[in-house]
């Protein structure tokens, strides 16, 4: 049978019009896939950027993975996995996905001194909140993943924050997948920071930026990937593939699942599959 989720939307029962079926998949492309596509992109480049946040990440990540790289669960991700969780937020902090959120209005309102008509479509500026020194102090600009406070304290969110931090929106229609791309945000940056190196091709150029449903870099984001020393704790590397970095052009892995057990089978000999699945794995180019 065809798994699809096209499949389950004409089969569950309700009158689906062409339309509807056009938005919905329109939602599942832009929403799950090129918004987390987008993330690693920039926290790939915020890394090579920042080589001391690169560092102590990449120390954490050698502790909870000592081994070399394994199927990762929720309880790495909670307790082992903290401050790497962090650089995904403060990634998603400077180049949000989406940049702005778009609400449209049920009734007449007065917001602020403002009037909101009905039906009146009302943009919100995520990138203006998260780059504001007035909410964030004068470091504002500066990736810094310990401006969230003590790892020992919750996750960053909207609340915590005092709506400062709104990367997955905020109230009933906050994204309903949150955790799911921030798992999967985190296992795609641990897996590949554990098994190889990476750096930016011409350093000094700068990354273009264009702005649509999400944040991109113009003509994608070069990266020079070099297989790990220590990848598969000082038993040889994690692959005896020599197309695997040629792989790392991102995109051709499709799944953290597919990337998982490709790294663990060839470290170990015995094929493992991290707890979250299907991220795209769109973090850089390698040459």
């Amino acid at each position: 049978s065809d798994p699809s989720i096209l499949r389950f939307l004409v089969a569950s029962g309700d009158d689906v019009t062409s339309k509807v079926l056009r938005d919905d998949l329109m939602t599942l492309l832009i929403a799950g896939h090129e918004t987390s596509a987008a993330v690693l992109t920039w926290t790939f480049y915020l890394l090579a950027q920042n080589p001391k946040v690169a560092a102590k990440m990449r120390a954490e990540i050698d502790a909870a993975m000592p081994d070399g790289p394994r199927a990762l669960t929720t309880d790495d991700i909670s307790n082992k996995l903290r401050y790497t969780t962090r650089v995904i937020y403060e990634s998603m902090r400077l180049y949000p996905q989406p940049p702005v959120l778009l609400r449209r209005s049920i009734e007449e309102d007065m917001v602020d001194g403002y009037k909101v008509r009905s039906e009146a479509d009302v943009f919100i500026s995520v990138w203006n909140i998260h780059r504001s020194e007035e909410h964030w102090g004068k470091d504002v600009l500066d990736f810094n993943p310990d401006r969230f406070g003590p790892l020992e304290d919750p996750h960053p969110n909207e609340v915590n924050t005092g709506y400062r931090l709104v990367a997955f929106g905020a109230g009933k229609r906050k994204c309903l997948g949150d955790m799911f791309a921030l798992y999967e945000n985190v296992v795609t940056l641990s897996m590949l920071q554990r098994a190889f190196d990476f750096e930016l091709v011409n350093p000094d150029e700068p990354v273009g930026m264009e702005t649509g449903a999400t944040i991109h870099t113009k003509g994608g984001l070069n990266m020079r990937v070099r297989r790990r020393k220590d990848s598969s704790g000082g038993n040889g590397t994690v692959t005896s593939d020599d197309d695997l970095l040629n792989q790392m052009k991102m995109g051709k892995w499709e799944s953290v699942s597919e990337m998982g057990a490709k790294a663990s089978e060839d470290s170990s000999g015995a094929s493992a599959t991290p707890t979250a699945a299907a991220a795209p794995a769109a973090a850089a180019n390698a040459n």
